[in-house]
């Protein structure tokens, strides 16, 4: 039996898409005798930099998968090149993976957080006789619409990482599923998968079945290119300092200062850009606060923001007069803050 736990996705087709895929997933579960819990959208408690579209946890594989709103044909880099090159949609935009160069690579920062997460609030709450390597997760690019691949995965990373769309992931994920010979992941008990939920939290979901019709509009569009001209000039002149700027490797700053709709915030996609066109890998996009990250989310339709605060003091809050006190089921302390007393925000540790 598959159970389902699920949050709410920042885009309406993302919560349209996961009732289809975790329907057809969990019908397919119970006709085998599978077992396992899958949790679209976790809200990870110790780190919520660590933002998975759905983690697929099963007795012989733990499985990180991140969806994508393409169809059509889709460019893969050289496989020399593979993890820091971008992949290229048939309509010239880019298939990036949140502030990553591409999805895989994306799903390569994931796995990092996640092993980290797993061995420090995971790793001792496993029943006996149970155990997971997080070396061994495997990560899935899903497309919610059907794809062409151009060009494949390099076969160093044909085990671990996989690409699949509408057409064939209950069949690749069955496939991924059903390798019980796999190396580093052995999970048979309830306490097992209870301590992967205490950490990565989600409400109890049961889909509703899900038919082509009942997709919004969203889902069936193409995602297009950037339009530079559109772009009035004072934009399109920052754009040229700043690929400038990009390109000359003895600057190390720039500053791009600019009023309440001056167009600005609307210039960055654009940035991003221009960074995986010169070969940087990551472009990282940050706000004050997780509040303004949120609002900048919902207003710019970037898939990643950060928050500055989060990024550097991301550690556990501990009481100054008692450093020592252990985490509960690992969750931080959530011991009501007593008038006055100081709190030690550490900074966040770089494997984070």
């Amino acid at each position: 039996m598959l159970e389902i736990r699920k949050n709410k996705f920042t885009r309406s087709y993302e919560n349209t898409f996961f009732r289809e895929f975790s329907k057809k997933i969990a019908d397919e579960f119970e006709k085998k005798d599978l077992s396992g819990v899958l949790i679209g959208s976790p809200y990870c408690t110790v780190n919520e930099r660590l933002q998975i579209d759905a983690l697929l946890i099963t007795n012989d594989v733990v499985c990180i998968i991140d969806f994508k709103n393409f169809e059509g044909k889709i460019t893969l880099p050289s496989a020399e090149n593979f993890a820091s090159q971008p992949w290229i949609h048939e309509g010239g935009s880019l298939v990036k993976g949140g502030s990553s160069v591409n999805p895989l690579a994306q799903l390569g920062h994931q796995k990092s957080k996640f092993g980290n997460v797993y061995n420090r609030y995971i790793k001792d709450y496993i029943a006996q006789g149970d155990y997971c390597d997080a070396r061994h997760v495997v990560t899935v690019v899903c497309f919610q619409k059907k794809i062409e691949l151009i060009g494949a995965i390099p076969g160093s990373k044909e085990n671990t990482c996989h690409i699949l769309d509408k057409g064939n992931y209950l069949e690749g994920i069955l496939d991924i599923v059903h390798i019980t010979d796999r190396e580093g992941v052995s999970l048979h008990e309830q306490e097992s998968f209870d301590a992967f939920k205490k950490v990565f939290e989600a409400s109890p979901y049961v889909p509703e079945k899900a038919s082509p019709d009942d997709l919004p509009k969203e889902l069936a569009d193409t995602p297009t290119g950037l339009k530079y001209n559109q772009l009035y000039e004072t934009q399109k002149d920052a754009l040229s300092k700043i690929n400038e700027f990009i390109g000359n490797k003895d600057q190390n700053v720039f500053i791009l200062d600019g009023t309440a709709n001056s167009g600005a915030t609307t210039i960055i996609p654009f940035i991003e850009d221009i960074a995986y066109k010169s070969g940087r890998s990551e472009a990282l996009t940050f706000a004050v606060t997780g509040l303004a990250a949120k609002n900048l989310l919902k207003s710019t339709g970037l898939e990643d923001v950060n928050s500055i605060y989060s990024y550097i003091y991301g550690g556990k809050t501990e009481d100054e007069d008692s450093p020592d006190e252990s985490e509960i089921d690992g969750k931080p302390d959530e011991t009501e803050e007593r008038p006055n007393q100081s709190r030690i925000v550490p900074i966040k540790n770089k494997a984070d």
